[in-house]
């Protein structure tokens, strides 16, 4: 103990350690990321090294078992709900075809409590969450009873598999028939492991046009709600994957273009479709579609490539993003020592916030 700490060596190790490139290869064999969601994508996109580190080598923080009931569960329930109320042949959906809200109402109120009461006794607090959903129930049967006049619900809750390959062939006949040329080009000639990546998603709901053969794509939210911003922007894809996902014929029981899509925010505060004055964050623009179809395919050969490299927050180093890090979220933060590679001073004082909140509340 009276001898000192190799601060030499300790010095040299740091000095080697940020000299090393800001692409980390592999250094051990990992899982092929082949089946992609936009979760995934977007975990690529933010920071490659974790996505290595969650879905490469399967680490995860230490689970704890607990018995609740929280938003999460909540959530999955009311998608379990509106999948019953909104089936074919189901009493709600008629009632709301005819326009009577008051009986399409007292439906939706019938499965809700179907749905959340059992297990009530040893979870009280699924009650709490029945009460909450009930109050949103009036807003939503008048909301339907209006869209049935325009939009009949054809498919709901439908799993989708759509190969990298087949977007490819569509991204590239729409962009030819528009004359769009992509912000980063795709190769002339895929990569051999492209034939075995697959885009994976669950779409909430695709409605059909009552009148002609236009589709629309809507995603339940009742959590954090994307703004239309973000979509335009080609920040969040997951509706526009979706969209792609029904042009392209990969979603089941669906047809014909998409006219719109939205998200639909099942909050009591800010209930309803997410429309900016009238308008959906997608409105039948062929143009955006296609933009995001190339950002797509783009994150997916980079995500799926067996040789890639794994630099940490590459946009925030380029400054192309604001906001909150994607580090605030990530549990296996600090294994990466992000802190000794601060590629710019804005990122060290966001990580220096991060990890000072983490430490002093515990």
């Amino acid at each position: 103990r009276r001898e000192l700490p190799p601060f030499d060596k300790v010095a040299a190790a740091q000095t080697a350690f940020r000299a090393e490139p800001a692409a980390i290869p592999r250094h051990v064999k990992t899982r092929p990321l082949k089946d992609l969601s936009w979760s995934t994508l977007r975990l690529w996109r933010d920071c490659p090294y974790r996505t290595l580190l969650e879905r490469g080598l399967a680490l995860r923080a230490e689970e704890e078992v607990r018995d609740e009931f929280g938003k999460k569960e909540y959530g999955s329930i009311v998608h379990a709900v509106l999948a019953e109320v909104l089936a074919e042949g189901h009493a709600c959906r008629e009632a709301l075809t005819e326009g009577d809200v008051e009986g399409a109402t007292s439906l939706l109120n019938e499965a809700a409590r179907d749905a959340f009461l059992p297990g009530a006794a040893e979870l009280p607090v699924r009650r709490l969450w029945l009460e909450s959903f009930l109050r949103i129930v009036p807003m939503l049967a008048s909301t339907e009873a209006k869209r049935m006049a325009e939009w009949t619900p054809a498919a709901l809750e439908v799993g989708f598999e759509l190969p990298l390959v087949r977007l490819v062939d569509w991204v590239r006949d729409r962009a030819a028939a528009l004359d769009i040329e992509p912000a980063v080009a795709l190769p002339a000639e895929l990569p051999a492991y492209a034939d075995t990546v697959v885009l994976k998603g669950v779409v909430d709901r695709v409605d059909r046009a009552v009148a002609g053969d236009s589709s629309a794509v809507i995603d339940y939210k009742t959590g954090n709600v994307p703004a239309n911003k973000r979509v335009l922007e080609l920040e969040d894809l997951q509706l526009p994957m979706y969209a792609l996902a029904v042009e392209t014929g990969a979603v089941s029981g669906t047809a014909g273009p998409v006219g719109e899509g939205f998200f639909y925010n099942l909050d009591e505060k800010t209930f309803g479709p997410t429309l900016n004055r009238g308008n959906p964050p997608l409105d039948g623009d062929d143009e955006l579609l296609v933009h995001a179809a190339f950002e797509l395919v783009r994150l997916a050969l980079g995500a799926a490539d067996p040789d890639a490299v794994h630099p940490l927050l590459p946009r925030a180093a380029a400054g192309e993003v604001s906001g909150a890090l994607p580090c605030k979220w990530c549990d296996l933060r600090g294994s990466c020592r992000i802190e000794e590679r601060c590629p710019t001073p804005a990122v060290a004082v966001q990580l220096d916030k991060i990890v000072n909140a983490r430490e002093v509340t515990g």
